[in-house]
């Protein structure tokens, strides 16, 4: 499960984001009810292993489908930090944080989950990553 990873350093890599979001303000599973917004939080939803006809190959391609969660203090801030994740991660490829990444591709926002008695405002954005994973052969 190496998308943690290569989300994590496509965010902390890329300026524009860092000057809406810090570096602290990237937080894994979840958004925690003391931080400051705006905020987002990372989290793995689903990893699927491509079949191949050996199996003995030395590496596997995986996909993996990660949540983006950002959480803001206005619409328009919650906006803003959704389209910067979004320039900061989709369509990246390359060897990220260690990891053969094939494609990073945007996947689907989720629905707008605002409480403006509260003043949170989130929403969702998920990316498929596909990379290889290094695997044992067989003896």
């Amino acid at each position: 499960m190496s998308g943690p990873r290569v989300i994590v350093a496509l965010l902390k890599a890329d300026a524009p984001f860092l000057a809406l979001v810090p570096v602290d303000g990237i937080h894994a599973g979840e958004i925690p009810q003391s931080a400051t917004l705006p905020a987002v939080a990372y989290a793995s939803v689903s990893t699927v292993q491509r079949p191949t006809v050996a199996g003995i190959e030395p590496a596997l391609l995986v996909d993996e489908r990660m949540q983006i969660t950002v959480a803001a203090s206005s619409y328009p801030a919650k906006k803003a930090v959704l389209d910067a994740v979004r320039l900061a991660c989709d369509r990246r490829r390359g060897l990220i944080a260690g990891v053969r990444v094939q494609n990073v591709r945007h996947a689907g926002v989720g629905p707008d989950l605002d409480n403006t008695e509260a003043a949170v405002f989130t929403q969702s954005f998920d990316f498929f990553i596909t990379y290889l994973q290094p695997q044992r052969t067989p003896p």
